[in-house]
């Protein structure tokens, strides 16, 4: 990632945007920390936070989330990490190493909240459909953008009663939203995931609009599967609730 822009942040927030290679979006960072060249946040005291660093050997498009592995993090802080991706592009972010303080059932000293039903970078996050919120050893695992936009925020106020190191680790990728759009679009259809699915090959996979992530709340989609004259329908759930297999095949009337 060629980083085109680079600033320091010292007490007030702001947004420091990188430019990375075509068709592979930006990431804009909110924080309350000094922003290094080499993408690591750091704190004032020099204290490392978890970030998002390049790995220079890894191939295009993925990037490595790497968090800079400390012990102790000032009393209260707060991170914003916004992913914009390109337009019919998706935001996946898949975490490889997470603990954090507290337990799947007590996340009140330290967390990271994920958005991924965004519209735009500038949407509000309070009044934002939270898409998950994770501590302890419960990692988000795989997640997947609605839109071109993910938004994780990570919320510390442990400080010096940590007892165990923070990790955070993973890749993130822009990738192509194609797989989610599987026919045309409805007209006259409430919601955005609305289609028409007509015959283009013997047999084709169908994924909610988020797999293999988390699926949004109060989200529905309508799939209508219209065969040639003649034909019938045959669907395979492979995976219940993940991905579904959808056949056309002739018959004899």
């Amino acid at each position: 990632m060629s980083l085109m822009k680079m600033m320091q942040i010292f007490h007030s927030p702001s947004v420091t945007t990188y430019s990375t290679p075509p068709n592979l979006g930006q990431i804009l960072l909110s924080d309350h920390a000094r922003l290094q060249p080499a993408f690591s946040l750091e704190t004032m005291d020099g204290e490392t936070i978890p970030s998002f660093k390049r790995q220079n050997n890894l191939a295009q498009g993925d990037e490595d989330i790497g968090v800079g592995v400390t012990k102790y993090l000032p009393d209260n802080i707060q991170c914003i990490y916004t992913f914009v991706a390109e337009k019919e592009q998706r935001v996946k972010l898949e975490f490889t190493g997470f603990q954090l303080a507290g337990t799947a059932d007590n996340c009140d000293m330290e967390y990271i909240d994920i958005y991924s039903e965004l519209e735009s970078s500038s949407d509000d996050l309070l009044s934002a459909s939270l898409g998950g919120r994770y501590c302890g050893s419960v990692s988000p695992h795989v997640r997947i953008s609605l839109h071109n936009v993910l938004v994780l925020v990570f919320h510390s106020r442990v400080g010096k009663r940590r007892s165990e190191n923070v990790v955070l680790d993973g890749q993130y990728q822009f990738i192509s939203d194609a797989r989610y759009i599987p026919g045309s679009r409805l007209p006259n259809m409430p919601g955005k995931c609305a289609f028409l699915i007509e015959p283009r090959k013997n047999a084709m996979a169908l994924s909610y609009p988020t797999y293999p992530g988390t699926y949004p709340s109060n989200f529905q989609c309508i799939y209508l599967l219209k065969g040639n004259p003649g034909d019938r329908i045959r669907l395979y759930f492979v995976t219940l609730i993940s991905t579904l297999v959808v056949n056309t095949v002739p018959t004899t009337r």
